[in-house]
C-alpha cells in the first residue's frame, strides 16, 4: 500500500501544480451515496476468498442468510480539472458497512468494517450525462467479533467470544458510473468492483470484504 499511496500522491501532486499554471477550469465535488454490495460476489477477473466461512460452515453448520447483501454508505471527495469535454482528478472515499453471519450451532461473527479508498476518476461531458470511470487503492479495516459454542473440553455448552480491530491494504477498485448534473449539483450512479482480502485469526484464513456494489447519492461542485 505504501508504494502505491507514495505513486498516487506523487502524481496528484504534479498534476496539481500543472492546473496551477494552466488556464483550465478546477472543481471540487462532494458527494455522499449508499446502495448494496454483494459481499459473496467477487471482483471479475479475481477468485473467491471466503476460506475463513468455509471453515467455520464445517466446523458449526451452515450459515443463515449466507449470500445477503450489505448496506453500504460512502462519502466521496474529488479534485477536477475540465479541458473542453473531459474532467479528470483524484478521488478521496470513505465507507462503512455491517455484516453478521450466524451459523447452525448458534455461533456468530460480526464485522463492523470502514474503507478508505483513494484514486483517480475521469469524466466525460455528454450533455445532461457524463459518464465516469475510477481506479486506485486503498485499506480496509475491521472490528471483528466472534461467539464460538464449544461443544468438546470444559466449556462444552458455553460459547467463546473473541474480539479484535485489523486492517488490510491488499486493496484493489475500479468504478463505472455516471452523474447528472442539475445546476451546482446532481445525482450520482456508480457500479463498483472492490478486492479487499483480510485475514481472519480465526483459523488463519481469508475472508472478501469487498465485492461488487451498485450505489446511488448526490453531489454538490463549488
Amino acid at each position: 500500500m505504501n508504494q502505491a499511496l507514495f505513486f498516487f500522491l506523487f502524481v496528484f501532486l504534479m498534476q496539481t501544480t500543472s492546473l496551477l499554471a494552466q488556464d483550465n477550469e478546477i472543481f471540487y465535488l462532494l458527494g455522499i451515496r449508499g446502495g448494496t454490495q454483494e459481499l459473496h460476489t467477487p471482483m471479475p477477473g479475481q477468485r473467491k476468498e471466503e476460506g475463513f466461512l468455509s471453515q467455520m460452515e464445517e466446523r458449526h453448520g451452515e450459515s443463515e442468510k449466507r449470500e445477503d447483501k450489505v448496506q453500504v454508505t460512502e462519502g466521496i471527495f474529488e479534485f477536477l480539472q475540465w479541458s473542453d469535454k473531459v474532467g479528470s482528478g483524484f478521488r478521496l472515499q470513505i465507507g462503512n458497512y455491517k455484516k453478521e453471519y450466524n451459523f447452525a450451532d448458534t455461533s456468530s461473527a460480526r464485522f463492523q468494517v470502514k474503507s478508505f479508498l483513494y484514486g483517480f476518476a475521469v469524466y466525460y461531458d455528454w450533455g445532461w450525462i457524463q459518464p465516469s470511470f475510477a481506479i486506485g487503492s486503498g485499506a480496509y479495516g475491521m472490528n471483528f467479533s466472534q461467539s464460538i459454542y464449544q461443544k468438546e473440553g470444559q466449556q462444552a455448552g458455553e460459547k467463546v467470544v473473541t474480539s479484535y480491530s485489523a486492517s488490510t491494504s491488499d486493496v484493489l477498485f475500479y468504478e463505472l458510473g455516471f452523474r447528472v448534473p442539475m445546476g451546482g449539483g446532481g445525482l450520482l450512479f456508480a457500479w463498483k468492483a472492490i478486492r479487499a482480502r483480510m485475514k481472519v485469526r480465526t483459523f488463519g484464513k481469508f475472508i472478501e470484504l469487498g465485492g461488487t456494489a451498485q450505489l446511488v447519492g448526490l453531489y454538490y461542485a463549488f
